[in-house]
């Protein structure tokens, strides 16, 4: 690429074949435009349909014809240029020293013509990316020349983007998913919110299928003629267990899949301004995460991934990850070692908590979670019993529903508080909870903007009170250390606030 190809201070369309692009997505459009095909058809007027099709298809072509040539950008010494709109235009400006990060990503499509969309991260936008600048649809090379350009100009060595622009060097590899892995991944992927939404579905569509396997006669069809055909019929529990297998097998797809189309090709390295991250199968991301704005890293884990030592790892930055996830992967599945090793380039550390070492210097929480729960039961239980055997006495068996729950409430309340646990050591801030998916979350000092001390009802009877961080950027936005008693509460505070 020279300078005459891709000059500073002219401005410039987006690639000729981006249009292909933007005629694609008029198809999901079409299906606002249904209805008055329908109404078109249920008026009789039949031979319509076709010209007003027609019609729809050579606005649209027109209007994103007219989109592409009043899109253009420009690339000066120190900004980018966008001017944008068809009857109202929009020009914008954004100063290089403004752009946090520059993305590129490609879609199936995209990848097979060429092309790539650049995004830039300004931090104008952690909550709404419409505010941020995009180029949908400029070529490959064009992008990475882009971001190569941007970056050398906030690194104080900026050059013609005319000029080679090879990307910086790679320091150091931490982690790369194999197919196997992805794999792995896959499995442990599995949610019974598949399970649901499956279940939903045959329940929905049960006119419409012949057969599904929630029905009986299903599963008597598939034995016809075979030697468990008595079997089935006997043992209509086979019929039953059959259906769980499948929905187990179809989660497990479902997992598999979905995890294979996020995270194939990913990538992970270590380079001179973060963390350089390329990933998807239909929808190829190159992102760079720079160390200066994550602000917490969270290590989660679940009973399966634990017991075969599995772990994943995310990063709460000041920019989300995309629609949808707000917190980086980094990590989709790691062992502890390689975990290790991505915390080390931040600074960061685990405390000792995972991989069997010692845990003798954190603290728990209160125990009250333990009863908190079962003793709402017990209250709905006598409540209920005052109720059914006052105006429905011959319902009175079901007020052991609730009874029966407290004894699992219970003992899911004691695993529960075995893994609320915290830890201060000056610098960092460490929290871990949950039981069928423990998080640890790894939170510096200096990023905690807010630390205010929460007191219930309950926690004031028992001199308990929790401990509230802000945070900026990520899904929640601010972490909790629970339970604990009010002194320390307010030492912790402040011992915090200080060490920023």
């Amino acid at each position: 690429m020279n300078e005459a190809a891709f000059p500073l201070g002219e401005a410039r369309r987006l690639h000729p074949l981006s249009l292909v692009l933007g005629l694609m997505k008029t198809g999901p459009r079409m299906v606002n435009f249904l209805p008055a095909l329908v109404g078109i058809g249920v008026s009789g007027q039949w031979w319509l349909i076709v010209p007003a099709l027609l019609l729809f298809i050579i606005v649209s072509m027109l209007f994103v014809w007219l989109a592409w040539a009043r899109f253009t950008w420009r690339v000066d010494d120190d900004d980018i240029a966008i001017a944008s709109g068809i009857f109202s235009r929009n020009d914008r400006t954004i100063p290089f020293d403004r752009i946090q990060d520059v993305s590129i990503e490609q879609g199936l499509i995209a990848r097979v013509l060429g092309l790539a969309t650049v995004g830039f991260e300004t931090g104008s936008a952690e909550s709404d990316k419409k505010d941020d600048g995009k180029l949908n649809g400029i070529s490959f090379a064009d992008a990475q020349a882009l971001r190569t350009h941007i970056r050398r100009h906030r690194t104080g060595a900026p050059v013609p983007i005319g000029e080679a622009a090879a990307a910086p060097p790679v320091d150091i590899m931490l982690l790369v998913m194999t197919p196997k892995r992805l794999l792995i991944a896959g499995l442990f992927s599995f949610s019974l919110a598949v399970l649901g939404v499956l279940f939903g579905l045959f329940q929905t569509f049960d006119n419409f299928l012949p057969s599904y396997p929630f029905d009986f006669d299903f599963w008597r069809d598939m034995a016809r003629g075979t030697w468990v055909e008595s079997w089935v019929l006997l043992h209509r529990w086979i019929a039953a267990l059959g259906s769980v297998v499948v929905l187990v097998v179809v989660g497990l797809a479902a997992g598999v899949i979905r995890t294979m189309v996020k995270e194939w090709g990913f990538v992970l390295e270590r380079n001179a301004r973060g963390f350089r991250r390329t990933r998807g199968l239909t929808t190829r991301t190159d992102v760079t995460i720079p160390i200066a704005r994550v602000q917490a890293a969270i290590l989660s884990t679940g009973l399966a991934r634990r017991h075969f030592g599995w772990y994943d790892l995310r990063l709460q930055s000041l920019a989300n990850d995309g629609k949808g996830e707000p917190d980086h992967m980094v990590a989709p599945l790691a062992r502890i070692g390689e975990v290790d090793a991505i915390l080390r380039e931040l600074a960061l550390d685990r405390a000792g908590y995972e991989g069997g070492d010692d845990r003798a210097h954190w603290h728990r929480s209160h125990p009250i979670g333990i009863a908190l729960v079962p003793l709402i039961l017990l209250l709905a239980t006598g409540l209920s019993f005052a109720i059914i055997s006052t105006f429905a006495p011959d319902y009175l068996w079901a007020v052991w529903l609730p009874a029966f729950s407290i004894p699992f409430m219970a003992l899911l309340g004691w695993f529960d508080w075995r893994q609320r646990r915290w830890h201060f050591d000056g610098q960092l801030l460490h929290i871990t909870k949950g039981v069928l998916r423990r998080r640890h979350i790894i939170l510096p000092a200096r990023n905690v903007q807010s630390a205010d001390v929460s007191v219930g009802p309950i926690q004031r009877r028992l001199g308990l009170a929790s401990l509230i961080f802000g945070v900026p950027g990520g899904k929640e936005g601010q972490h909790e250390v629970e339970d604990i008693p009010l002194g320390e509460a307010a030492a912790l505070r402040k011992e915090l606030l200080a060490a920023r």
